[in-house]
């Protein structure tokens, strides 16, 4: 930040860090998010008794309303104001800096330190409603920021009725950024090009969980079921290695009852039958007409060994083991543009 400062900044050191040394020394309230990560790291804390004392007075963690203060790290800053970057890698801060690490059986020295250099790294932009966008490469994580402005980029904020230009905008970020449940991870997001082909969110998200009985010799077998829609795998650049992909015909209610099967369990139960493809074969009592086998190898984050059409009213009559469905969003690696 010093050195970005020194080349593009306007205002003096000193007048740019005054708010921070400010909000360090007189303190400022614990809202509900810092106060819920300052209760979950009172177990790391345990091996830093400044820290504990901090964000622990009197054994209890600070609370939502509760006053932070922390006069140190307003001393570091004034220090940093005074002195720019000496301030920081030489003298005090740097000290109780190599400390902290020597104790943690880190071999930092204070020459490190000393010796540190800022690397300067090309930026990654994108375009979205009339502005240029800027963040930070990986492994910095603003890539997401970007994404994600880019796959809103079609909706209508007023039409909806959401916020736009204004702190109740801001405030949903915290709602749905600290509030959303524990779900699957996510495969890494795309970029604008391939928004614009995917048209919709909907088809590229898997449904796994469900436990189909694969009937027939030698003997019934439960499988593992992935309920898609029918351009799940052509938006991923998936084509089967043996048939075809479903159709949109086919992926609506009472429509054709079609599946794709893993390659592994074309091999184990179908013995790499070339044929397989317009074999029919029951699934929870249902005729299935087994369309394509899926390549050697592929395989997602939440698997399966034989893809349905998530709207051919499935599960019917016979239920389904497993009553948990999990759905993911599947997407390939995003690409923007580098600055």
């Amino acid at each position: 930040m010093l050195a970005l400062h020194e080349k593009y900044g306007a205002l003096t050191r000193e007048r740019v860090i005054a708010p921070a040394i400010r909000l360090a020394e007189t303190g400022f309230p614990v809202g509900q998010i810092l106060a819920g990560f300052i209760a979950d790291g009172e177990r790391k804390m345990q091996a830093f008794p400044k820290a504990l004392a901090l964000y622990f007075p009197n054994g209890q963690p600070l609370g939502p309303g509760e006053t932070l203060r922390n006069p140190e790290l307003a001393d570091a800053l004034r220090r940093v104001a005074r002195e720019g970057r000496r301030g920081f890698y030489e003298g005090p801060t740097a000290e109780a800096v190599v400390a902290a690490l020597n104790a943690g059986r880190h071999p930092a020295r204070l020459a490190d330190l000393a010796a540190y250099q800022p690397q300067w790294k090309r930026l990654l932009c994108t375009d979205s409603r009339g502005l240029t966008v800027l963040s930070a490469p990986p492994p910095e994580t603003g890539f997401q920021v970007l994404h994600t402005l880019e796959l809103l980029e079609p909706v209508d904020f007023k039409a909806l009725g959401l916020p736009t230009h204004s702190a109740a905008a801001f405030d949903a970020l915290h709602v749905f950024g600290h509030g959303a449940p524990d779900l699957p991870a996510l495969h890494p997001l795309a970029s604008r090009d391939y928004r614009d082909r995917s048209r919709t969110l909907e088809a590229l998200t898997i449904a796994t969980g469900q436990q189909w009985i694969l009937e027939g010799e030698p003997s019934p077998q439960i499988v593992q079921v992935g309920l898609i829609g029918a351009n799940f795998f052509t938006f991923l650049g998936v084509d089967p290695a043996i048939g075809r992909h479903f159709t949109a015909e086919e992926d609506v209610p009472g429509g054709a009852r079609v599946a794709l099967i893993s390659h592994r369990l074309w091999q184990n139960r179908f013995g790499g039958d070339p044929a397989i493809a317009g074999r029919i074969i029951l699934l929870n009592t249902q005729r299935f007409e087994v369309i394509g086998v899926m390549p050697q190898g592929f395989r997602l984050e939440l698997p399966a060994e034989t893809y349905a059409l998530r709207d051919s009213d499935i599960c019917r009559p016979a239920p389904c083991l497993g009553s948990a469905l999990r759905t993911q969003l599947m997407l390939p690696p995003y690409v923007f543009e580098i600055c």
